[in-house]
């Protein structure tokens, strides 16, 4: 019986994981990410008042970046997110001035989003944009205000 445990452990020597087979396999530079995250905290954190919390708008379901999107969004704000960007959620109804943080690896979104938000009665005007990149990668930090 105990010749089994041992047998086992011969057969399997050397195979990586299926899942979470991406910490074996996958080549990113977590630095760069690391440091993008950190830049795109620091700019939300700039440009949205201190005293309010802003609403994120990503695609959380098919852009590539999603994770890095997700990262900043917790470390940022509490309240409420869009996570369908363009689609503008039923519920959604934000106040003017309200601080609407879209990240995005385009750069020309205003019009999509503003046409979004003036179907649901909040049209957009534009605050601020700027681009974070590092090491091949990037996405843009448009803010928007209703």
């Amino acid at each position: 019986m105990a010749i089994f445990p041992f047998c086992l452990s011969l057969a399997s020597f050397g195979l990586t994981p299926a899942y979470p087979g991406s910490a074996w396999r996958a080549r990113y530079n977590g630095l760069a990410t690391w440091t993008r995250i950190c830049e795109a905290i620091d700019v939300i954190r700039n440009r949205v008042p201190k005293w309010q919390a802003p609403i994120f708008w990503i695609d959380d379901f098919t852009d590539p970046l999603t994770s890095e999107y997700r990262a900043i969004m917790c470390a940022v704000h509490l309240g409420n997110s869009m996570w369908h960007y363009p689609k503008v959620d039923d519920n959604a109804h934000y106040a003017p001035g309200t601080s609407i943080v879209l990240l995005t690896a385009k750069r020309d979104v205003l019009g999509e989003a503003n046409e979004a938000m003036t179907h649901a009665g909040m049209p957009l005007a534009l605050s601020s944009q700027d681009l974070i990149s590092m090491d091949g990668v990037s996405h843009w930090i448009t803010i928007v205000n209703p």
